[in-house]
């Protein structure tokens, strides 16, 4: 894999990817993408990129990442977490890649952080699963459900997509984490996802929350592998970088076939540095408790029972950038 043309290539497509990146904030400073009934995300989103940014970019766009996170982690300093966006509650998951963002910016606990990082041990289970939602109190009032007896259920469970995201986070509660990741795996190797129409995305950031862990996460890791091969899923840009944490997790990855992904993304780039949107955030109805069980699915209506692209490419764009980073520190550990 660690030929000079591929990690030229690397970099210079991940140098267009960021340069993408940092010309398509919003007028209000922050990433914004998905179009729902809520709006746009700006919090989530920026917190995902900034993550990014964090890990994998050059010193300029590092900067430039850190300034849109020092904005962040004072927007809306009243509340203990952050959410979809302004107007919506706070929610574990937007909390927990803004979280990993300042660890990976090494930003030193202050009382803003430590505050939300209470917030996100509240909604972890005696099981390690995280809950996007504690309780549907908050966004019972935001949906203006507060009077309805609607169960709110399918959004207040452990979901293991959100569990997978923040089982990167160096903390005390990562090994709980873990092992909840290794009892939601299913037979056929994968990862069940609430929040996305693919579940590439849980086994993929749960292979990469596993990888190195030990003997038993490994094994879990070549089960996912083994039902990624099987699956025959159509290719798009999202789930070829989602692919690659997931063969990076083996014990000796598979050169040629990394190759041919990158080859695929290379060739797939558009001019502007962007991926075309082939990410699909699906928003279950709030009672739906198994997202596969639910067949009125409706796209771009915004609301419960939909799924809808990345219209910005933003989401894409920061995935296939930050598993690109990925392979890029096997270069540094091979150097």
């Amino acid at each position: 894999m660690t030929t000079p043309h591929y990690k030229s290539l690397l970099e210079e497509r991940m140098a267009k990817a960021e340069c993408f990146l940092l010309n398509s904030k919003g007028k209000d400073g922050y990433w914004c993408d998905f179009k729902t009934l809520a709006g746009a995300s700006n919090e989530w989103v920026s917190a995902y990129v900034v993550n990014a940014l964090a890990q994998y970019s050059s010193e300029t766009a590092r900067n430039d990442a850190y300034s849109v996170f020092k904005k962040l982690q004072w927007k809306r300093f009243w509340l203990a977490g952050w959410g979809y966006n302004g107007k919506v509650p706070p929610d574990a998951d937007s909390t927990g890649w803004t979280l990993m963002a300042a660890q990976h910016f090494s930003v030193k606990q202050n009382w803003r952080l430590r505050r939300a990082l209470q917030f996100m041990e509240a909604h972890i289970d005696k099981a390690g699963g995280v809950h996007t939602y504690y309780n549907s109190k908050a966004i019972r009032l935001y949906t203006k459900l507060n009077r309805s007896p609607v169960s709110f259920e399918g959004w207040c469970m452990a979901h293991t997509c959100v569990t997978a995201a923040f089982a990167g986070y160096k903390g005390k509660k990562q090994n709980d984490l873990l092992h909840f990741l290794l009892s939601r795996q299913q037979p056929q190797g994968y990862w069940e996802s609430y929040w996305w129409t693919d579940d590439v995305y849980a086994t993929a950031l749960a292979t990469e929350a596993l990888n190195g862990k030990g003997r038993v996460e490994q094994e879990a890791c070549e089960r996912a592998l083994q039902w990624l091969e099987q699956a025959n899923i159509p290719l798009t840009p999202f789930r070829a970088a989602l692919s690659i944490w997931v063969r990076l997790s083996q014990t000796e990855p598979d050169s040629e076939k990394l190759k041919k992904i990158v080859d695929y993304l290379a060739a797939s780039q558009l001019p502007d540095g962007s991926w075309e949107a082939s990410a699909f955030l699906r928003i279950p109805p709030p009672f739906v408790t198994v997202p596969g069980n639910y067949t009125q699915w409706v796209e771009n209506s915004g609301g419960g029972g939909s799924y809808q692209r990345d219209y910005g490419r933003i989401f894409t764009t920061t995935t296939v950038f930050r598993a690109l980073g990925a392979l890029q520190d096997i270069f540094k550990t091979e150097e």
